[in-house]
């Protein structure tokens, strides 16, 4: 099967494989405990999720008829499709590995939504000698190089707290902090750029249990690197909410997309959008292993991203993105990038 009714699959384990999505290493509060062989392909975070267990109702009512939200799942997950890019960065580094991952446009202005640990090649790109690492924007489907980017924010807690996931094999972690925006700054055939990226904003509607949503990766697991290179095509499904998280007490923090053709490497930066086509979750982890509809597919709500750059940055997400422009959101971010660059580069030994 690919995005049409499809996705492709054969050909050895893709040497782009980003190795950031994955299962669960949190320790639940509900009598359901997970699989304790799954594997996270993500930084473990020191302070595990527990699951968030709904109230009993207090007045039982009559169940009201289902709601038929085929028609407009459908219409969001084709907005989706036209708001997701696919992130490749390339070494010739032999003590790094050149990966393939997802971003998800959420401005018409070109910023792109995606996981700290896919832009972190962004903070070395602009630290190691140059060349050393290329960065390039797909989009299309195929995915053909479309713009170049640069990196407007990365979660400095998330950096600072797991510095060395690009010299683990398999990181495991639960996608606490797993944030960054990347701004598209040209095109790669030397034209202008579009007036209007098509986007799904950031939603501000809690998510709930049982929600239908509709879910978009470039996901590239079952690909070879030729395959990758020339046949990687968006992974458009539908699912819902199959259970939730919290990093701190009560509040709303991940969510459980459970096993589908999006739960696989590359998959991380993709989203999961409501019947409005508003962004819900980034996707940042998922187990890896078993069949794709065995596994379990998770990610961060928008609260969580809108939390966690407050208490990373002392400003609101909405306003700080809203309020400048692409180019002034690198710019300013330049200085913070370099020591960030620096931490990086002395912790991996580069």
């Amino acid at each position: 099967m690919t995005t049409h009714g499809r996705l492709a699959i054969g050909g050895a384990l893709l040497i782009f494989v980003l190795v950031v999505l994955f299962g669960s290493s949190e320790t639940p509060v509900n009598p359901v405990t997970p699989n304790p062989s799954l594997e996270l392909v993500a930084p473990t975070s020191s302070q595990p999720a527990a699951v968030i267990t709904a109230p009993e109702p207090e007045i039982v009512v009559e169940p009201e008829a289902p709601v038929d939200n085929s028609r407009a799942l459908a219409l969001a997950l084709g907005r989706l499709r036209t708001s997701l890019v696919n992130i490749i960065c390339t070494t010739d580094n032999p003590k790094l590995h050149s990966v393939s991952g997802t971003g998800t446009l959420f401005d018409s202005r070109g910023l792109i939504l995606t996981n700290a640990h896919i832009a972190q090649y962004f903070v070395l790109k602009d630290t190691l000698p140059k060349d050393d690492i290329e960065c390039v924007i797909r989009t299309g489907s195929p995915a053909r190089a479309s713009y170049t980017a640069s990196l407007a924010y990365i979660s400095s807690s998330w950096l600072r707290a797991h510095p060395t996931t690009l010299r683990e094999k398999m990181p495991r972690g639960t996608g606490e902090d797993d944030i960054a925006v990347l701004a598209i700054t040209g095109s790669v055939s030397g034209d202008s750029l579009p007036s209007y990226f098509s986007f799904v904003p950031l939603s501000s509607k809690e998510p709930f249990l049982d929600q239908e949503v509709s879910i978009g990766s470039y996901a590239a697991q079952m690909l070879s690197s030729a395959q990758v290179t020339s046949s990687l095509y968006p992974t458009l499904v539908f699912g819902s909410i199959q259970d939730r998280y919290t990093f701190s007490d009560t509040d709303f923090d991940l969510m459980s997309l459970g096993g589908s053709a999006a739960a696989q490497n590359g998959s991380s930066g993709g989203a999961a959008v409501n019947t409005d086509a508003e962004l819900i979750g980034l996707i940042t982890t998922s187990s890896t292993q078993g069949t794709l509809f065995s596994r379990d597919l998770r990610a961060i709500t928008a609260g969580h991203i809108r939390r966690s750059f407050s208490a990373d940055t002392g400003t609101s997400f909405d306003s700080y993105f809203a309020s400048q422009s692409p180019q002034t959101l690198v710019t300013r971010f330049g200085s913070q990038s370099e020591v960030l660059g620096a931490f990086l580069t002395q912790a991996l030994g580069l």
